[in-house]
């Protein structure tokens, strides 16, 4: 064997080649780790906070602040009174979140702040019902920042209908790795993701959002908690359909680029097998 043989199988393009065959390989498992670290850490946080660790929840809070609202009213609560506090447009027979917060300190001093923040001027009163009750912005900026209380416990770190997006693309995931799904289960036609994925979620949502400031075209509608559960959970089941088997098409090719390389080289390849 000559000298330049343990260089050449040991070069860095050897490696690298190896490496993107592994991860071709089980791509999967990084996916299913990411989803699950992504919605362990959403219920990270409000545990955290009933077990009155407040550093390292706000921290978490922090992380998750670019994907979401967070708005108090649309979350899910661990540790208090009930899991999800509708305001009282929703209708839904719990107990509204106006209620809950319009007394409470460090909501007002919230509401305070971002009163001052969005009109550019002092709010020189306490806080009263027209507060909480009026969809402003600084009704929402102080939903968004209030974590919660021990009565009402503490919401998730995302708000309902994206802790439910995540679940179904994790659970979707889940379901393809098993060994006899994922070489059967083709990818979801866009066009039933668009009726069974967008379609709910987007009248849903979109429903919503028109009856609110500044479009106000529709009459005021709040969701009900049960309502976002189920349409993210579709959007994300289903998009989840249509983008990893996709993905795994792609990397099926990726493994079979690397296995060419190698044979051709005659240089042997760890678990080069390909299935």
């Amino acid at each position: 064997m000559s000298d330049t043989q343990p260089q050449r199988r040991n070069s860095l393009g050897i490696r690298l080649n190896r490496a993107l065959y592994r991860f071709a390989k089980n791509w999967h498992r990084f996916v299913i780790g990411f989803l699950s670290l992504l919605v362990a850490g959403v219920f990270a946080a409000p545990i955290l906070m009933n077990l009155g660790l407040t550093g390292p929840a706000t921290v978490l809070y922090t992380i998750y602040a670019p994907l979401c609202h967070q708005f108090g009213f649309r979350s899910i609560f661990i540790g208090g009174d009930q899991v999800f506090y509708p305001r009282e447009d929703a209708h839904s027979g719990l107990k509204p979140y106006e209620d809950y917060v319009l007394n409470d300190p460090e909501f007002a001093e919230d509401y305070a702040y971002w009163y001052e923040f969005s009109y550019r001027q002092p709010l020189e009163r306490g806080l009263v019902a027209e507060d909480v009750e009026t969809f402003t912005l600084p009704l929402q900026l102080a939903s968004k920042a209030f974590p919660g209380n021990e009565q009402m416990g503490y919401k998730s770190a995302v708000c309902q209908r994206d802790v439910a997006i995540y679940t179904g693309m994790l659970v979707f995931m889940i379901v393809y790795t098993l060994p006899f799904v994922r070489p059967r289960l083709r990818p979801l036609p866009f066009l039933l993701f668009v009726v069974m994925g967008i379609g709910p979620i987007g009248i849903d949502g979109f429903s919503q959002l028109l009856s609110y400031p500044p479009f106000e075209w529709l009459p005021i509608r709040e969701t009900l908690p049960g309502f976002r559960l189920a349409t993210g959970f579709l959007f994300g089941f289903m998009g989840g359909w249509l983008a990893f088997p996709l993905l795994e098409l792609n990397m099926r090719d990726i493994r079979r680029q690397v296995v060419r390389k190698f044979q051709k080289a005659g240089i042997p390849l760890e678990a080069s097998r390909e299935r």
